[in-house]
């Protein structure tokens, strides 16, 4: 009697799901039959495939650096050309200082002339940023100011254009000193755009510029007691 008592009552606790524990961890099974092999495909064949995807939709340019050189593969970026201040063709009046290019308030240009290489972006922004060294020993308030003259751009095959009347464009070339300003540098700022009949710019273009001191109509440079000291310039690109 008491055998068949214990037996229901374990059937009992069964029944209502009561468990002593998890049992212990089983042995890891053997190890799987060895996968197909992959796509044995040649380059050619990797290649094949991708011109698939060279769709509009695809967003895939299967050809883009097809025979370019090492250097196509580089990330566009800011580059730049540095030109000396003591190179250029200057006018009767400019003189070279140990510390740059004098520009005096009596007026004249300089002329300088570089040629774009094979990493410029066509058509990206071209300018040119000039270092100079101003002062201000009047006593009065005054205006210094080195202004964009009369450029020319050239390419190969087509003639030169006449450059009459045109001038690289002042970004910033203007700063306002206050009497008695000890000399200091500040960074004036020009562009360059396509020259007419040229409607763009391309890598192996040729230009040459002009940098003048109250040589045009339009100049507000009114610090007739001191020089102006171009120190340094520098033409800046997007390049590849």
């Amino acid at each position: 009697m008491l055998k068949r008592t214990t037996l229901v009552f374990l059937t009992l606790i069964q029944a209502a799901g009561c468990s002593s524990g998890a049992g212990a961890i089983g042995p890891t099974g053997a190890t799987g039959a060895t996968g197909p092999a992959g796509s044995p495909d040649t380059a050619q064949q990797i290649l094949d495939k991708l011109e698939t995807l060279d769709t509009a939709a695809g967003g895939l340019d299967a050809g883009l650096l097809a025979g370019q050189p090492a250097s196509a593969y580089a990330l566009s970026g800011a580059r730049s050309i540095s030109l000396s201040p003591y190179t250029p063709h200057v006018t009767a009046g400019l003189a070279y200082w140990d510390n740059g290019l004098v520009f005096p308030y009596a007026g004249g240009y300089a002329v300088w002339s570089f040629t774009l290489g094979p990493d410029y972006v066509p058509n990206s922004p071209l300018t040119v940023t000039a270092l100079v060294a101003v002062a201000n020993n009047s006593g009065v308030p005054c205006v210094a100011s080195i202004e964009g003259n009369r450029y020319y751009q050239g390419r190969d095959g087509q003639a030169i254009n006449s450059g009459s009347g045109d001038a690289i464009v002042a970004i910033s070339n203007t700063i306002a000193l206050p009497a008695s300003t000890t000399e200091k540098t500040v960074v004036m700022t020009y562009s360059i755009p396509p020259h007419s009949p040229f409607t763009d710019i391309q890598p192996g273009d040729s230009f040459t510029f002009k940098l003048s001191r109250r040589n045009v109509s339009a100049s507000s440079d009114t610090c007739s007691a001191n020089n102006d000291i171009l120190m340094g310039l520098r033409i800046n690109y997007t390049g590849r």
